[in-house]
């Protein structure tokens, strides 16, 4: 039933997200116009809101004390989090509900199609350097690879637009999307379902982060070719949608 689902959908989900792949550092977004930046000036960061121009009535919500709300940190430390600190903080993001299989942030027929990876570029006595996959059911992490900065491929992967191709921090969560299980039940719609799980998942990340006192920012500036092959996931069926930095600040 399901391969009868999905002969259509794969291949028209696929092509769509092909679309908005990132070969390499050469084949990204071209340069804006004058007009082009000015428009992002002036509708992005605290001026991004998009109004109506008409509206019947203008009503004031109850506002009685300052909102602390944080924004993203892009600095870190170029330190190790404590075992402890990092088990926390995944296990809070992306572990189940021991009482059943809830977890942090809602997935569309609780399917959970989207894969989190943690990326630990450096070595301590309790989690060596490595590429690996947390198992959400049994807060496990499984490793499928050495991370070591001398892995140009992956740091050149994971650094378009950074200066000099250099780490921002020594950890990052990527968020691979499993395209044939986000189709199988909703079709082409799952694909949809399947991005917004993923802004779920680093919102709840963003979250655990707060209260773990560790900082963090999502990118896209990534070679997504070069970064989910080196991550040992397949191009085809398992391509990484986003990074997510964090670390000591």
């Amino acid at each position: 039933m399901l391969q009868k689902l999905n002969t259509a959908t794969d291949k028209e989900v696929r092509s769509f997200h092909n679309k908005t792949v990132w070969i390499n550092q050469e084949n990204v977004m071209g340069e804006l116009s004058d007009d082009e930046i000015n428009w992002v000036k002036q509708n992005s960061g605290l001026n991004s809101s998009y109004l109506p121009e008409t509206y019947l009535d203008r009503v004031a919500t109850v506002h009685d004390k300052e909102l602390n709300n944080r924004g993203s940190i892009r600095k870190f430390q170029q330190v190790i989090i404590k075992y402890k600190t990092l088990s926390d903080v995944l296990n809070k993001s992306f572990g189940s509900n021991e009482n059943g299989y809830s977890r942090r942030y809602p997935s569309a027929g609780a399917l959970y199609t989207i894969v989190p990876i943690l990326y630990n570029f450096l070595d301590s006595d309790d989690l060596s350097n490595g590429i690996y996959i947390y198992d959400s059911n049994n807060y496990d992490l499984l490793k499928v690879k050495d991370c070591s900065k001398d892995n140009q491929h992956l740091v050149n992967a994971m650094t378009i637009g950074q200066k000099n191709n250099s780490l921002p921090s020594p950890y990052a969560v990527g968020y691979a999307l499993n395209i044939n299980g986000s189709v199988a039940k909703y079709g082409i719609r799952g694909y949809r379902h399947g991005l917004i799980e993923v802004g779920l998942m680093s919102q709840a990340f963003r979250e655990s982060c707060l209260e773990c006192d560790l900082g963090e920012y999502c990118a896209s500036a990534f070679d997504d070719l070069e970064l989910t092959y080196e991550s040992n996931l397949s191009v085809r069926d398992l391509p990484i949608c986003l990074l997510q930095w964090f670390g000591v600040m």
